[in-house]
């Protein structure tokens, strides 16, 4: 047979021997949100698999204003939902393999899942207390002595800093190629997220990728063959979007050819108003109505529920229910894009330092309420709802700061915000016996701290906090400075070889810490930014006054004559102050 195809555990795909990259191969090209993706995934069938133990009670600190410690009941129900995914398993995808050898194989397609593969495994045996678990990486990722996994060429990284035993969860400084960076890239977004669970967790995840992650592995001893799967795979024509077939889910509900033009004619008001963002905004609706962590198929899943609790008869409602939320997500797009005008503005605005996804449900859900009951002229709804919204969006960005910052996950935000959404009484209280979804505990909090504390290496995490700690000024820069400017690393990331920077910091250790500390971090124009990349501190400090002007967090530095340790030091102290003060948490050892 010229080809066959099985179903392997990602532990038996690794174990079938040593692979190399086939010729018409890419080079390893997945990035940050790809691995990022491939976690979320993985990590959301892992909980379903086995659902993580609740962690109710205890202290909960709370950043609403407001907020207090009550139990006012049973939370409203949040609306129906699809029920997780009980599915035993999780399917990758396909690999196409060339044999070449006994136990020796070309990757012809999946070489991007293989690598990241390897990498998220590295790092959980890198991380785990488990024996077992580790040997049984350890297996997967090495035959004998020999890696399974190789890239050609000249640039180690996948073996020095993933592969060899203990090196995942290293940082590493030196010249790497495109490829390593992006190895780099991806391990630092795995090891951001793991180094935070405990064993429990990690011990799961690490048996549900070897155990139950499954791919489909094609295999041939045909190179023509095999070449020809790879560029069939990867030449198919437009496919369906997600929310395409959602659509025709919908529309096949109509019952009649009127009915059919109806719902078709009403589908594309939805989509006028939605505009190009309206897989965003078909991905946040179904958040709001379900309650749950997305896969590829939510939107599918939405439209079962459809079908059930509503049939052609509600099919109207349905779509005028979508439509109104399209009209509610459209305001909220403009309010994330217009200098903000009143205070609550200003909360929704600072919304769009933070690129992930999992808190715009919560805010197309918060702001459609708001919408609906604004208008209402008894019982005093009007100023129950003013109160609620400016509540709600004070709070949110600074809940979306403190999520990154403590490095939640995909699915951990997820979890967090479908239960939020299903405590509509008080997603705020610090009851410790129901307490609010929205509320952190002293273990989150140090997390927070730690983060704080150590070098930002990440770039999303120290641009999103430089940004929103530069908003939350006495006098924020309204006119877009703030969302548009760059960090300024004072002491360089890469000084130069003559420079005083290196007789000042002549150890590299201490340079690379003093690099990233919040305290050396500042914001900046681009453009001016560019022009003192790498100058001595002298030399910068010109541009640095002018730009203080526009940049409060610039203001400290400006009055320097110098810039050293001491002075890292102390800033640094001063902006972790500034942190906690802005998010309203308390920092050990401060009055």
């Amino acid at each position: 047979m010229l080809l066959t195809a099985r179903v392997l555990s990602v532990e038996e795909f690794f174990r079938l021997g040593t692979f190399t990259a086939a010729s018409v191969q890419r080079d390893y090209i997945w990035d940050s949100q790809q691995s990022e993706d491939l976690l979320a995934d993985v990590e959301r069938a892992a909980t379903a698999h086995s659902a993580e133990p609740e962690q109710e009670g205890g202290v909960r600190i709370s950043v609403a204003a407001g907020a207090v410690e009550e139990d006012e009941g049973p939370d409203e129900a949040a609306a129906p939902q699809a029920g997780q995914d009980d599915a035993p398993s999780y399917h990758l995808g396909s690999v196409v393999l060339r044999r070449d050898g006994d136990e020796s194989f070309e990757i012809f397609d999946g070489l991007q899942r293989a690598t990241t593969l390897t990498i998220l495994l590295c790092i959980i045996r890198d991380l785990t207390s488990s024996e077992a678990l580790r040997e049984r990486i350890a297996a997967a990722i090495f035959q004998g002595a020999v890696t399974r996994l190789v890239f050609p060429g000249s640039d180690g990284t996948l073996f020095a800093e993933i592969q060899a035993a203990g090196q995942a969860i290293r940082s590493f400084r030196r010249p790497v190629s495109a490829r390593g960076q992006r190895i780099r890239r991806s391990r630092s977004v795995f090891y951001g997220y793991l180094k935070m669970w405990d064993q429990d967790r990690l011990a799961r995840l690490g048996d549900f990728l070897l155990s139950r992650t499954l791919l489909v592995v094609a295999t041939t001893d045909c190179q023509t063959l095999a070449r020809q799967v790879f560029i069939t795979a990867n030449n198919r024509g437009v496919q369906l979007r997600p929310v395409d077939i959602f659509k025709g889910q919908l529309l096949e509900l109509a019952e009649s050819g009127e009915a059919l033009e109806k719902a078709a004619h009403r589908w594309n008001g939805i989509m006028h108003v939605a505009g190009e963002g309206i897989e965003d905004f078909m991905r946040a609706y179904d958040f709001v109505k379900r309650c749950e962590p997305q896969g590829p198929d939510h939107l599918a899943k939405l439209a079962g529920i459809i079908e059930k609790n509503y049939g052609a008869n509600g099919l109207d409602e349905v779509l005028d229910d979508i439509l109104r939320h399209a009209s509610t997500w459209a305001w909220l797009m403009e309010k994330l894009k217009t200098a903000p005008s009143t205070p609550a503005d200003l909360d929704i605005w600072r919304l769009r330092f933070f690129k992930w996804f999992e808190w715009k449900p919560i805010a197309l859900a918060w702001y459609h309420d708001y919408g609906e009951k604004r208008g209402v002229k008894t019982g005093g709804a009007a100023a129950k709802a003013e109160n609620a919204f400016k509540q709600r969006f004070g709070a949110l960005h600074r809940i979306c700061m403190m999520m990154t910052l403590a490095k939640f996950s995909t699915n951990d935000r997820a979890r967090i915000f479908g239960k939020a959404l299903s405590q509509s009484r008080n997603p705020f209280s610090t009851s410790t016996i129901r307490p609010g979804a929205l509320t952190f505990r002293p273990q989150q909090i140090a997390r927070i701290l730690e983060s704080l504390a150590t070098p930002l290496q990440d770039d999303e995490t120290r641009l999103s906090l430089m940004r929103w700690l530069e908003s939350m000024s006495d006098e924020p820069a309204f006119a877009a400075d703030a969302a548009f400017a760059s960090v300024e690393h004072v002491l360089p990331q890469r000084p130069a070889p003559d420079s005083q920077w290196l007789k000042d910091f002549p150890d590299e250790d201490e340079r690379f810490f003093a690099c990233h500390s919040i305290g050396n971090l500042a914001l900046m124009d681009y453009s001016e930014n560019l022009k003192i990349t790498n100058l001595d501190f002298h030399l910068k400090l010109p541009t640095i006054k002018e730009q203080s002007q526009k940049y409060k967090t610039l203001a400290g530095i400006a009055q320097k004559t110098s810039w050293r340790a001491a002075e890292i030091r102390e800033r640094a102290g001063k902006m972790i102050d500034l942190a906690c003060k802005q998010l309203n948490i308390p920092r050990p050892g401060r009055p």
